[in-house]
């Protein structure tokens, strides 16, 4: 359970942040997050936060006995499944395979086994009326909306727009403080402070004041970041491989012994770059989180050298890419996922992109986690960018520059309309060059603006020598669309 020892909160000051170019804010409040929404959702949370019972449950859950676990995931899947059979999407491809509502209700794991797998392509289809559970289906695009948006691009270039029920939200709220609890060898506590870097901020900024945190955009330099950090003093950092890798020179001896944990996402790593990057940082753990917008927290490493995928949150199997048959133990292959949290838009058996892991046969944990291991994740198929001055700039932030783009130029509601697919490729050292999928681009009105935000958003990043085109086409081309939009021609 969480460590009932809490220290004072004390109420932090934030202000912008000006590198002369990007006016970029930092935000530890409701300067930047709209706290007029999702009253109900964060009512739900503060309750449940407070309820004994439930953080009990949760915090014990990766402790769990194996046939608990099993049996847990199997009764949440028949509701999913049940559910699926009356949206569209599911409903034509279990019916094609052979499938009625009787066998989804009385589903067991060899059923399960046999269920079709949904890919990213399907889903952005049949957005948003044939892939939405019919009870929200009425709170699209409505004033009674209370579904939470967002959205990936991943490896296919493609965006998917995806909803999210609150009580999904909710609960991976909460599983976030779990997170972090286990990850920092159960020393993290009510009064530590998180910083969280991402292209977007949280939903939330504190539990009752409890569990603070704050958004650093993961596009500012290496210098605001470390400048904020040092002045914070957080004791838990969440942020991507390359932008840890330039503060750590920056950060002060005092910041670095107040940090209890470094937790990398977005990005890949090695567990060999980890643990250089922990070296750098006097010994603080730095711990990879594999995840997804479609899925969550998919798999976390702990501090006894595993990583445990989050059976509370996700079903994980690994499909052999040659077969489509599981793979055995030990074997690398493609991730399929069922999210168990979401109702509003399930993602059941669905091929998360072109991620392959390796799995790994369960062995005795020393933390005593009974979470089922995977032996590594091998990542995805993007690459990294290189600076003139030789500095990496890896997929993460790219993906991350690219979504900034899109919201700043389209909105976040409107970024499957706005941007069907892209490719963004580094096709020399001097030259970046971003191909749009949009007839509507072709309109100098639109064009223009869109462009001028893209150079000033690379430029930040790259440097202001490097050199940015646009193209708009009206369909991207198989390669482009499909593999690794995210490419370095050097």
């Amino acid at each position: 359970m969480i460590n009932k020892n809490t220290s004072e909160t004390t109420e932090k000051k934030y202000r912008a942040y000006d590198n002369g170019k990007r006016n970029v804010e930092y935000w530890g409040s409701a300067d930047r997050i709209d706290t007029s929404g999702h009253e109900d959702a964060k009512e739900r949370l503060v309750r449940l936060y407070r309820s004994d019972d439930f953080m009990q449950k949760l915090f014990d859950e990766p402790f769990t006995a194996r046939k608990d676990i099993e049996e847990a995931q199997l009764e949440r899947i028949r509701e999913l499944v049940t559910d699926a059979w009356n949206i569209p999407l599911y409903h034509d491809k279990y019916a094609a395979a052979g499938f009625d509502l009787p066998m989804l209700q009385n589903l067991d794991w060899d059923t399960y086994n046999r269920l079709p797998v949904v890919t990213k392509d399907e889903l952005i289809d049949a957005f948003p009326h044939s892939c939405i559970n019919l009870r929200y289906k009425d709170q699209i695009d409505t004033a009674a909306d209370t579904l939470f948006r967002t959205r990936t691009s991943g490896t296919s270039g493609r965006v998917l727009r995806i909803l999210v029920d609150p009580k999904a939200v909710v609960t991976d709220t909460l599983q976030g403080l779990r997170q972090y609890w286990l990850q920092s060898q159960r020393s993290y506590t009510k009064g530590d402070l998180h910083a969280f870097v991402y292209s977007l901020p949280s939903w939330m900024t504190d539990l009752n004041k409890d569990y603070p945190q704050f958004f650093i955009d993961t596009l500012l330099p290496p210098e605001a970041m470390a400048e904020i950090l040092n002045n914070e003093q957080p004791e838990i950092l969440s942020l991507n491989a390359s932008n840890l890798a330039p503060i750590i020179p920056l950060l002060t001896r005092k910041t670095i012994q107040n940090l209890k944990l470094v937790c990398l996402h977005s990005e890949m790593s090695s567990k060999d770059e980890r643990q250089a990057l922990s070296k750098q940082l006097d010994g603080t753990p730095v711990l990879d989180e594999y995840s997804s917008e479609e899925a969550a927290r998919i798999a976390l490493e702990m501090p006894c050298g595993h990583y445990h995928v989050c059976e509370d949150n996700v079903r994980l199997d690994v499909i052999d890419p040659e077969t489509g048959a599981f793979a055995e133990d030990g074997a690398t292959g493609h991730v399929v996922i069922t999210n168990l949290l979401n109702e509003a838009m399930p993602f059941i058996k669905y091929m998360q992109g072109n991620d392959l892991i390796t799995s790994s046969k369960q062995s005795k944990c020393p933390d005593s986690i009974t979470w089922r291991q995977i032996e590594r994740v091998e990542g995805r198929a993007n690459d990294a960018f290189v600076r003139p001055d030789g500095q990496k700039v890896l997929p993460g932030t790219l993906l991350d520059l690219t979504y900034q783009w899109m919201i700043e130029v389209g909105g976040l509601d409107n970024i499957e309309s706005f941007v069907r697919g892209f490719s963004f490729v580094q096709e020399a050292p001097n030259l970046i060059r971003l191909t749009v999928a949009n007839p509507d681009f072709s309109d100098a009105a639109y064009r223009e603006p869109a462009e001028k935000i893209l150079k000033k958003l690379v430029r930040d990043v790259m440097g202001d020598e490097v050199e940015v085109k646009m193209d708009v086409v009206d369909k991207l081309s198989e390669y482009e669309g499909k593999r690794r939009p995210i490419r370095s021609n050097l």
